[in-house]
């Protein structure tokens, strides 16, 4: 018999801890707000003025504050809105397997925005509304003794890439359009495509983290709908509030988020942390998840055994989930990006009903050759 527990004790991969990870904030004269894109966009003298009225829409829509951060040089992108929980994922993975040899690593995500789209195709100009700078860290450790002042364990991460579709492919990529002019582009289809790769995530994910009964009654449905052909039979869709206390939607936009909360029956409580993310910072690509994650330690939400759900979504298509597990009840710290502005908290405010931002509206006339955008 204890021959028999070494050997599980020995086969048994090495916990991973989160030691600490860290969200950049931005020098305050960065800040964007919709009055001073106007203008920008005005200034540049190459944009046409129904073009920079679309953005000045989209800007309006997006749920995106006027406190995110838009830099002062762009850079072009790397791997895409999921690529630091697959970076989560590899690091965890070569701390489990070279555990004698190594025992720290530092994940170190960044957006730095793409070139600024100039040119006529719309599904292009969308990303100058909606993408702004930030950047974060984490350490992870695979010692046991630092599980002690590590803030979460990990406890999963799943990947899938849907690239062998065309339309996922597709879906967000950078090209250039019929005059040479680079950029991003996002497709009309970019929610339902996000849809189809987080339900093959979840395939994956949830055997690991629902309890028995939900696996049940998922299985169950399966049963009816293929094999019984039953028709009217309506996809089941699990109770995931049985396996996590907290969701990280990726803050991609407010159609993203509104649409995986609907999905998976979420509550305005559990879509607030991103929601809030993405108004006061934007799009902050890979680093969304852990700004989100930082509004819930802000919020002094995270308590000890409470397990997280982190959700990344980007280009390729990829979707990563990345599970984490709280080890300690977790306070606002003064490096927290939250720190001077949680108090604010969340917001439901509508920019359209702003007064500088009806004033604005109202004035566009004097420098467009189109009718300005209606409040509605």
């Amino acid at each position: 018999m204890a021959l028999f527990l070494f050997l599980i004790k020995i086969r048994r991969k090495p916990a991973v801890y989160v030691i600490d990870y860290s969200c950049a904030k931005c020098p305050d004269d960065t800040k964007t707000s919709l009055e001073t894109m106007f203008y920008f966009l005005k200034g540049l003298g190459n944009i046409r003025d129904r073009d920079i009225l679309f953005q000045s829409k989209v800007f309006l829509k997006s749920g995106i504050g006027e406190e995110a951060h838009v830099p002062r040089a762009n850079l072009t992108k790397g791997m895409g809105c999921s690529a630091s929980l697959i970076s989560l994922g590899l690091a965890r993975d070569l701390l489990q397997v070279h555990r004698n040899t190594a025992r720290y690593a530092l994940i170190a995500s960044s957006e730095v925005i793409q070139a600024l789209y100039v040119g006529k195709e719309r599904p292009m100009m969308v990303t100058n509304c909606l993408f702004r700078s930030a950047g974060n860290a984490v350490v992870l450790s695979n010692r046991r003794e630092d599980k002690k002042r590590a803030k979460m364990e990990v406890m999963h991460v799943v990947r899938v890439n849907t690239a062998r579709h065309d339309d996922a492919h597709h879906v967000v990529e950078m090209r250039e359009d019929e005059e040479g002019i680079c950029g991003a582009s996002l497709s009309p289809q970019l929610v339902k495509i996000a849809s189809d790769a987080l339900t093959a995530n979840i395939e994956r994910l949830a055997p690991r983290v629902l309890p028995l009964t939900e696996l049940c009654k998922a299985g169950w449905n399966m049963v009816q709908k293929n094999v019984l052909k039953k028709k009217a039979v309506q996809p089941f869709v699990p109770n995931f509030k049985l396996a996590f206390e907290h969701f990280c939607i990726h803050p991609g936009g407010r159609a993203v988020i509104e649409g995986v909360g609907k999905g998976l029956k979420l509550s305005p409580y559990d879509i607030e942390p991103s929601a809030m993310a993405l108004h006061r910072f934007g799009n902050t690509s890979c680093s969304g998840v852990w700004y989100t994650l930082a509004y819930m330690e802000a919020k002094e939400r995270l308590k000890r055994g409470d397990r997280v759900w982190q959700i990344g979504l980007g280009s390729g298509f990829k979707c990563t989930s990345a599970v984490l597990r709280v080890l300690k009840d977790l306070h606002c710290e003064h490096n927290n990006p939250w720190s001077d502005c949680v108090h604010r908290y969340p917001v439901c405010e509508d920019l359209q009903m702003q007064p500088h931002i009806a004033s604005l509206i109202a004035s566009m006339h004097k420098y467009l050759d189109v009718p300005p955008p209606k409040v509605s």
